[in-house]
């Protein structure tokens, strides 16, 4: 080889290496988060089933959903068709449903909204319940739940309406906060 050659060769090598050092270090600048922005969703899931036991293995929660749609700006979701399932033992187990909910940092408080159904299946010492609101807060881990929203509640052949409500779902409680109005039948 000449000379000429041999420089020719290393002024290539020198230009392919600056080039490619460019262009890693634009790339790195230019990531997902940055395309999209903190707003923006980051996953999308559908058909989502999410199970907690408790430390003896036994269910604790049990989440569904038809389409979950996580944001990363505050660690919230947005739920769609959502199930909420709270056991607690030697009761029957509570059923939350709402058409869509949405949580922020985790899912240590849910916000359902959309009409919310809240049963708690028949048991040996009581009739079937379901009460519903327009919107309610759920705090999954310490399973209670609020709402400031109108409520009614049926346990045949019971109807009881009020304008907000507490649960506390361990302790089998809804308590109703204002404007209550019960009607009672003999069965």
């Amino acid at each position: 080889m000449n000379k000429k050659t041999i420089f020719f060769t290393i002024i290539l090598f020198i230009a392919f290496s600056i080039s490619s050092w460019y262009a890693l270090i634009s790339a790195k600048k230019i990531t997902l988060p940055h395309l999209l922005g903190p707003n923006s969703a980051d996953a999308f899931l559908t058909n989502v089933s999410y199970l907690e036991l408790d430390q003896e293995g036994a269910i604790r929660n049990f989440i569904t959903a038809t389409k979950v749609t996580h944001y990363p700006n505050n660690d919230a979701s947005e739920f769609k068709q959502i199930q909420i399932t709270l056991s607690s033992q030697n009761q029957s187990p509570w059923i939350i449903t709402a058409p869509q909910g949405k949580s922020e940092h985790g899912k240590n408080k849910i916000f359902l909204t959309g009409g919310v159904n809240i049963r708690q299946q028949a048991s040996a010492t009581n009739s079937e319940m379901l009460v519903t609101t327009s919107a309610l807060t759920i705090f999954p881990l310490q399973k209670q739940a609020e709402t400031d929203q109108p409520i009614t509640i049926q346990q045949a052949p019971n109807v009881i309406k009020a304008v907000g409500a507490t649960a506390d779902f361990n302790a089998n409680t809804v308590k109703l906060l204002s404007h209550v109005v019960g009607e009672y039948r003999e069965n």
